[in-house]
């Protein structure tokens, strides 16, 4: 729905993640090295759901096999990134919202759409563009930073939310 081209599926049983860390890290890491991306979008740390968590864990975890160049943007999709990088999706919120749709199953019991969509528009509050009415949120790490990253990142939030394995 997004006109990706290359999509994979894992085959890791939803919502049991973190039950197969170790095998979900070296999926990833060989996808790492046959495909040396340049960009890398994937969860932040501190995501509420306990599978998009395990995936960023085992995303740090492999890092050291992205090209140094490579650039990895972390978004959120249950909580808000700690991250200074937004780009203006505005032009794309009519196709974000038709592939959001796709997750029927989740939209029966939360309207996580329609609270991505009011996300999207107030990360742009501070945005003195008009033309710029939704923004997507990104921590912008190099791979060198993703462990050191979520080193420094798990503490504070086990703090503040308590036990991430749940």
């Amino acid at each position: 729905r997004l006109g990706g081209e290359d999509g994979r599926s894992l085959a890791f049983n939803d919502g049991e993640l973190p039950e197969t860390l170790d095998g979900i890290t070296a999926a990833i890491r060989e996808a790492f090295e046959e495909i040396k991306p340049q960009t890398l979008y994937s969860f932040f740390f501190s995501e509420a759901h306990r599978d998009h968590r395990a995936v960023s864990h085992a995303v740090a975890a492999a890092s050291d096999a992205l090209p140094a160049g490579c650039r990895c943007l972390l978004f959120g999709v249950n909580q808000v990134v700690m991250g200074g990088t937004m780009f203006d999706v505005s032009d794309y919120m009519d196709r974000k919202q038709h592939a959001l749709a796709a997750f029927k199953s989740q939209l029966e019991y939360n309207d996580f759409a329609l609270k991505i969509l009011h996300r999207d528009h107030a990360a742009t509050v501070n945005v003195e563009d008009q033309a710029v009415q939704y923004g997507e949120l990104f921590a912008d790490l190099s791979p060198d930073q993703m462990t050191p990253m979520l080193e420094s990142i798990e503490p504070v939030y086990r703090r503040l939310v308590g036990d991430l394995d749940s």
